[in-house]
């Protein structure tokens, strides 16, 4: 059944592809370009049946040669790319002129972004030879005088430049942040997508060098929330310094030292340990640890267990604050004393027992 099937198949094929492959000749002589899928749906949806299963291997090797004879590009990405390149030559000889970002941005963008690779040597020598000849092309036109002007350099520096200038503002106004993502405001968010990506170029080492010394000059934060962390906890170390005391609801760092003290159970090693050594627990929990020693008391009367991050998230990031401050010497021994009085285990958290007894 499945040969048969097969057989069916290969005879639909040869009646079909002579006639396809003459259309796509002729729309290829006459646009220059791939059929698009909302214009030409069906020569588009054969084209890529014939990609498909060529990368998969399964096309037979007459329609593969067949196809290779007219030009046939097994990729859209690739037709696009001479076909660009194709253009600007057209415009170098017919017109004597060199793609502007004003008049001709598509092509003054793909024309630099090629260029530039070129020059660090990243191009196949297909395209190297392309990009030669171009090069050739633009190179007698500026001798000649008789060209539009030229922008030498990246693609992306007019993007850039204006993004940076609009960062450099932002940091202005906001001193002590950058651009956040989850933000209402949607320049900001524009704005945080943009460095996020910096960032990630940062780390593979793709950001351009010009670009690179500019984010440099202005201090940019490469890292991102690390770096953020950091200077916060910074800024509450100096707070316990000068105050002796955790920061009350008119501060803007009462927020964050709440927020890592209800997630603290989740911290990394590293930041437990800055956090400990500047005796965070203990300065944020002087004003509620006996409320909060009460609920816990109330739910261990109702469950008889102790919290689970299901039923009581907050109870039990608190239960896990209590270990971890007594880990670190910084329980009192009425704290502890209370605590194992609820019959709580304060050991590790990976010989904990999974309930408790309450002794009142």
């Amino acid at each position: 059944m499945k040969r048969y099937y097969s057989k069916i198949k290969d005879i639909q094929r040869e009646k079909t592809f002579d006639r396809n492959l003459k259309e796509l000749i002729g729309f290829l002589n006459q646009f220059k370009r791939i059929p698009e899928k909302s214009k030409n749906p069906k020569l588009y949806a054969w084209m890529a049946s014939l990609m498909t299963e060529h990368k998969k291997r399964r096309l037979d090797q007459k329609y593969v040669d067949q196809l290779n004879s007219v030009g046939f590009i097994w990729s859209s990405r690739e037709f696009n790319w001479f076909n660009k390149a194709d253009e600007i030559k057209k415009m170098l000889l017919e017109h004597k002129t060199i793609p502007a970002y004003d008049n001709h941005r598509t092509l003054y963008h793909w024309l630099n972004f090629n260029r530039d690779l070129f020059s660090k040597n990243s191009l196949p020598e297909d395209k190297k030879k392309i990009i030669t000849d171009i090069n050739k092309l633009i190179q007698g036109l500026q001798d000649s005088g008789n060209h539009e002007p030229v922008i030498m350099g990246s693609a992306k520096e007019p993007m850039w430049t204006q993004k940076l200038n609009d960062l450099i503002k932002f940091r202005k106004e906001n001193p002590k942040s950058w651009p956040q993502i989850k933000t209402i405001d949607e320049n900001e968010k524009k704005l945080g997508i943009w460095c996020q990506n910096l960032r990630h170029s940062f780390r593979i080492n793709s950001l351009e060098e010009t670009l690179l010394t500019k984010l440099k000059e202005i201090g940019f934060n490469f890292k991102g929330r690390v770096d953020n962390w950091k200077q916060k906890f910074e800024e509450l170390k100096k707070h316990f310094q000068a105050k002796e005391k955790a920061p009350d609801s008119r501060n803007e760092l009462y927020t964050w030292a709440w927020l890592q003290f209800n997630r603290f159970d989740d911290l990394t090693e590293e930041k437990q340990e800055l956090l400990n050594s500047i005796n965070f627990l203990k300065y944020i929990e002087e004003k509620s640890w006996n409320k909060r020693y009460l609920e816990f008391q109330q739910f261990g009367l109702f469950y008889k267990k102790t919290p689970t991050k299901k039923i009581d998230e907050k109870l039990y990031n608190w239960l896990s604050v209590q270990r971890a401050r007594y880990k670190s010497g910084q329980l009192s021994k009425n704290q502890v004393t209370l605590l194992l009085k609820l019959g709580v285990d304060l050991s590790p958290i990976e010989k904990k027992k999974s309930h408790m007894e309450f002794e009142l």
